[in-house]
């Protein structure tokens, strides 16, 4: 059963999280028959496929808002049959922001953290046709939390690191590049504008420089998500081949 719809109101994160537990298991087909047949005829990427699939099953308005969520973020991503993520999954994208980055700003008070600071991380077997596709149990990650305290620790301490790195790129070389963390990464993310078919470069009011031709974003790196998996207790076995398919199975007993 799906959400009342409201055009404006996003769902909360428990309503959301809870829907993703009940669909754990689930095939897409079988979560909604009608959403493969009525897709556009324009194939979409995988993430397309999933982000289209859960904007109309949770209602969640395809807008520019802050957040996916009523207090958190909403973050999903194509795995193999053994949980292993297949791709890098995006936060947020940082060409208004970017000064905030290059001043090595409080971690905590950033416009990354506000993004992160609990999050549902939904992995999705994607394994075969898109049919076929089914749900893991969804992760909640609270960096408030101290469960999550190591965590957040390393997540701010690799933000630290690209500050410093941006920092010396623009000092050395006049403009940003790819930067690495262990948990995250920043890299170009950008679409030429419908109307002025050109990208959408970063300036730098603290170097009174532009610094990039193309918008850059923050992404979780596989490494983060293979370790929440880990970390949450929902996985224990997640180091194993074999930990999310008996989680799906012991689900399937319970049922």
């Amino acid at each position: 059963m799906r959400r009342k719809k409201n055009p404006t109101e996003l769902p909360t994160v428990e309503w959301t999280f809870n829907k993703l537990k009940y669909w754990s298991g689930k095939r897409i087909a079988e979560i909604d028959p009608t959403f493969l047949a009525e897709l556009p005829k324009k194939s979409l990427s995988d993430k397309g496929f999933l982000g289209k699939f859960l904007e109309r099953m949770l209602n969640i308005p395809n807008s520019n808002g802050h957040l996916d969520l009523q207090g958190g973020e909403l973050k999903c991503c194509v795995c193999k049959i053994d949980g292993e993520p297949r791709q890098t999954v995006a936060i947020t994208q940082i060409g208004s922001w970017l000064d905030q980055i290059l001043k090595n700003s409080d971690f905590s008070q950033s416009h990354l953290f506000s993004k992160i600071r609990k999050l549902i991380y939904a992995p999705i077997c994607g394994v075969g046709d898109r049919s076929t596709w089914y749900f893991f149990p969804p992760v909640l990650v609270d960096l408030d939390d101290p469960k999550y305290s190591t965590i957040r620790t390393l997540l701010e301490e690799d933000y630290k690191d690209i500050a410093q790195i941006l920092n010396n790129d623009i000092k050395t070389f006049g403009k940003i590049g790819t930067s690495n963390g262990v948990f995250i990464q920043l890299r170009t993310k950008d679409t030429k504008s419908s109307k002025t078919k050109a990208y959408h470069p970063i300036f730098s009011q603290m170097y009174n420089l532009q610094v990039s031709e193309k918008n850059y974003a923050f992404y979780f790196r596989k490494p983060f998500l293979e370790k929440i998996l880990r970390f949450s207790g929902v996985y224990p076995n997640a180091s194993n081949v074999d930990g999310p398919q008996q989680v799906i199975k012991d689900l399937k007993k319970s049922a």
